[in-house]
C-alpha cells in the first residue's frame, strides 16, 4: 500500500485496514512456523504496511490536534491580545510606567 492513498484514508479506514493487515501477518507467522508458507517477502511487506499505516494515523491524529490548538476565540478583549504578543501595545506601555515610578 502506498502511502499517498493511506494519507486520503480516513482514521476509522486505517484501523480497519490496520486490523486486517495484521490479521494477515499473524497468519503468515504461524503458517510459516508450520512450514506452509512459500513466499517470505510477504511477511516483510505486510509488516511494513503496518508501519506505514501507523504513522499516516499518527500524523493524522497530529494534524487534528495542530488545528484545534490554532483555533482561536473570534473576539478577544484588547488586553488579552496584549499578553499573547509579548507585552506590545498598551500593557508594554503600563509596564515602562511601572518601572520609572
Amino acid at each position: 500500500m502506498k502511502t499517498s492513498e493511506l494519507k486520503q484514508k480516513t482514521e476509522k479506514e486505517l484501523q480497519q485496514i490496520l486490523e486486517e493487515k495484521k490479521g494477515r501477518f499473524s497468519q503468515l507467522e504461524f503458517d510459516l512456523a508450520s512450514g506452509k508458507v512459500k513466499n517470505v517477502r510477504e511477511i516483510r511487506a505486510i509488516k511494513k504496511d503496518i508501519a506505514r499505516i501507523l504513522t499516516a494515523a499518527n500524523q493524522l491524529k497530529s494534524l487534528d490536534q495542530k488545528s484545534a490548538e490554532k483555533k482561536l476565540p473570534e473576539e478577544r478583549p484588547r488586553e488579552a491580545l496584549g499578553k499573547t504578543l509579548g507585552g506590545q501595545g498598551e500593557n508594554r506601555k503600563e509596564e515602562s510606567k511601572n518601572k520609572n515610578s
